[in-house]
């Protein structure tokens, strides 16, 4: 949960999305004032046989133009390597661009940090020759 500069309540949150398996996860932003939800934004995915996979997210930061960034991962089927994610959205919720790594690895622990010279995504990567973490500055 991040509060937005206006007071809105910005929410990040993940699951299983179908007893079929596959997990993913929502950003949810609601009003300062009565709480009612401004807008949603749900990310799941699939396999090419369209089964659903797994796609999480952990980082969650808001900007002081109230823009959200989400950081996160995405598999493209069960036996595939993570691919590292990161999305940012307009104040209103709609998607401004997205961020995806070149699947080296099962991505953890991602995160989202805005700075001043624009945004900061990183976590770790579980490959077959251990662990590795990674920091990348993203388009602002």
């Amino acid at each position: 949960m991040v509060a937005a500069p206006n007071g809105d309540l910005v929410v990040l949150a993940s699951g299983r999305a179908t007893a079929q398996g596959g997990a993913s996860w929502a950003v949810l932003r609601y009003r300062a004032a009565g709480g009612a939800l401004l807008w949603s934004r749900v990310r799941a995915s699939t396999d090419v046989a369209g089964k659903p996979t797994d796609t999480g997210a952990h980082g969650l930061a808001v900007d002081a133009a109230g823009s959200v960034y989400v950081a996160g991962f995405t598999h493209l089927s069960d036996d595939s390597p993570g691919v590292a994610i990161a999305e940012k959205c307009f104040a209103a919720g709609r998607p401004v661009w997205r961020f995806a790594g070149d699947g080296a690895g099962y991505a953890n622990n991602c995160f989202t940090v805005i700075c001043a010279g624009g945004v900061l995504a990183g976590g770790s990567l579980a490959t077959t020759t251990g662990e590795t973490s990674s920091v990348q500055r993203l388009r602002p």
